[in-house]
């Protein structure tokens, strides 16, 4: 069991720090140029030279002839006058650093010319845990999230949402705002809601919300997508936008309006219009990218290639679409047959089998999973090979696809007493025990599956979840879809080490963090984010929001009571 100490602020303020030196790494000229928003110009007009200073620390200060400097999340833009040789450089608790570009290969600064600085020493500390993503010791993040609760405070927010590429959303009243890592407000309350995407946390830029319509805040906290969209959805650096959708009276779209709506392909970096008005199906070529060189299954009976023309002649009775190269149709001469890419007959299903698609639990999609295909025949499923050769005898009442070597499949009538489920491996042989009480078993990937039990397990939580390894040991009970993420996503869910879930607790429910090893982390809260940065955002069970790190140090938002939560092991 993990402990946990409550620290007051005081005590965090008066920490020794000893000062240490900063040491240039190197000094490089970069092949960039500077484009006209960029630019500063001196007191005479000229315009000057920029050095990128690469310190992720707020404070520091530059000496020598400094026109101007600005600080963008993770470094400094410091403007030079032509012909500069040296800047002296002031961070917080370090000695002061004189850098003279002639040691590093540069004679003197040029006009217009972009160089980056790097350093090293910044982030140096005594202390034994680093946090390897960010540079940060414990201590130093604790310090961090202070500095940030501070600043909310004094702007008089109340509420904190999670950081993400640097930036987090605050509110104050009913409005919301964006502050990068270091407290700064970089937008005006003038938002409504945002959306954080719980299943696609990578995604860039944030969707903000102003009346009923939508736009995109970036990664800098500028707004480069205006608030005048009914939908947005993103893909990498690009929002696909569109207005003309239908929308029902509770706010839902109606979902057959997407194919029919007109888009607006928006970089979100800069606010680029890349197009405007196209149509569904080249809005998606655009932001996917449309590197599925597969034919596409259009309706339920023929394929089309990338440009819409048929792949090849002739309909078929039902189709499902193409998976390892292969497809599986129903024809009226041949019944169920497996064809190549090019429509060439590669096998058949056997007589009277037919490809289970999502009924009762059964999730097998009509497609081939590494090199084999659920059938089901007399209600009894099995698994064949691509030539329709049954490689694992039709004897299950229930089977899932094939994923890293293994299937779920079931035995009994689901909702009988002799239901049991268990994995099998491509031999058919038993992988993981026959287990009663599963309501389903899950595929696994990146070496977890999910399990869900029957209802009247837990009260209150329909299907109760399970974590399973490969080896069949249950490593997390959860309750319904809130380990799915840690499925999809795997290890990357563990990059800032901790992650959410959601648990039944004899008063109801709560959202505990869990660690790489799949263990409890300090105490529960009512709500908690996943991390997408360095810090996230939490509500304890009475009701206070503050932000988290890494390491499980917490800090509340709370003028009268700022309180530092920090586990050990």
């Amino acid at each position: 069991m993990y402990k946990y100490l409550i620290f007051l602020i005081s005590i965090v303020v008066h920490l020794p720090i000893q000062a240490q030196e900063l040491v240039v790494v190197a000094l490089e000229r970069c092949a960039e140029p500077m484009v006209t928003s960029m630019q500063q110009k001196d007191l005479n007009g000229n315009i000057c030279a920029l050095v990128k200073v690469q310190l992720p620390i707020i404070g520091c200060k530059f000496d020598g002839n400094v026109v101007a400097t600005k600080f963008e999340i993770s470094e400094y833009w410091v403007y030079l006058t032509s012909g500069s040789k040296q800047i002296n450089i002031k961070c917080p608790n370090k000695k002061t650093c004189s850098v003279v570009f002639g040691q590093y290969g540069v004679d003197k600064l040029e006009g217009k010319g972009i160089y980056v600085l790097n350093f090293q020493g910044w982030n140096d500390s005594n202390s034994k845990t680093i946090d390897t993503n960010t540079g940060k010791s414990s201590e130093e993040s604790i310090n961090c999230m202070r500095l940030i609760a501070n600043q909310v405070i004094s702007l008089g927010a109340t509420e904190i949402g999670p950081f993400k590429k640097g930036i987090a959303p605050i509110k104050k009243d009913s409005k919301y705002a964006f502050i990068d890592k270091f407290g700064k407000q970089l937008t005006a309350f003038a938002f409504d809601s945002y959306l954080v995407d719980h299943y696609l946390p990578v995604k860039k830029g944030w969707i903000v919300k102003k009346g009923d319509l939508y736009g995109v805040v970036n990664s800098t906290g500028k707004l480069t997508v205006p608030c005048v969209y009914k939908h947005i959805d993103i893909v990498d650096d690009l929002a696909e936008c569109t207005s003309n959708i239908k929308v029902e009276k509770g706010g839902a779209i109606i979902a057959s309006s997407f194919s029919k709506a007109k888009y607006d392909i928006i970089n979100i970096e800069n606010g680029e219009l890349i197009k405007k008005g196209v149509a569904f199906n080249v809005a998606r070529d655009i932001v996917d990218g449309n590197n599925n060189t597969y034919p596409q299954l259009k309706g339920y009976n023929q394929f089309v290639n990338n440009d819409g023309k048929k792949a090849f002649p002739g309909k078929f009775e039902y189709a499902y679409r193409f998976s390892e190269n292969l497809a599986c149709v129903r024809t009226k001469q041949d019944g169920w047959i497996i064809i190549d890419q090019n429509g060439d007959q590669m096998g058949a299903l056997p007589p009277g089998s037919f490809p289970y698609y999502g009924n009762n639990g059964i999730y097998s999609d009509g497609c081939f999973h590494e090199g084999l295909l659920a059938i089901e025949k007399n209600r009894k499923v099995g698994y064949i090979n691509k030539y329709g050769k049954i490689i694992i005898p039709l004897i299950y009442s229930e089977g899932r696809s094939f994923s890293e070597g293994m299937a779920a499949v079931a035995t009994g009538n689901r909702w009988g007493n002799d239901f049991k489920m268990f994995y099998i491996n491509k031999q058919g042989e038993i992988s993981i025990e026959p287990t009663d009480n599963l309501f389903s078993l899950g595929e696994f990937k990146n070496g977890i599956a999910i399990g869900e039990l029957r209802g009247y397990v837990l009260k209150g939580d329909p299907y109760p979840q399970l974590l399973y390894n490969k080896d069949g040991q249950v490593l997390l009970h959860g309750t319904s879809h809130s380990l799915n993420r840690l499925v999809w996503y795997g290890s990357d869910c563990f990059k800032y080490n901790l992650f959410p879930i959601k648990k039944s607790t004899e008063n109801g429910s709560a959202y505990i963090y869990v660690n790489h090893d799949y263990k409890e982390i300090g105490e529960e809260f009512s709500y908690a984010e996943i991390f997408m940065d360095e810090f996230t955002s939490v509500v304890t069970k009475d009701g206070r929001s503050g932000i988290i790190d890494r390491y499980g140090n917490m800090v509340l938002l709370d003028s009268e009571d700022l309180v530092l939560t920090r586990y050990y092991d």
